[in-house]
């Protein structure tokens, strides 16, 4: 995921393609990585 917010922020990028295999298998975009972050934080503070 790291790689991922590294091009969004250096490339000005919204959403990144996710390929497995050379297939598209979905779109990770700025919300999905801020919901990921929001959730695990949550976790940890339990």
């Amino acid at each position: 995921m790291s790689v991922a917010v590294q091009q969004m922020a250096e490339y000005g990028f919204d959403q990144l393609p996710v390929v497995i295999e050379g297939r598209l298998v979905g779109m990770l975009s700025r919300a999905d990585i801020i919901r990921y972050v929001q959730v695990h934080y949550e976790l940890g503070k339990r």
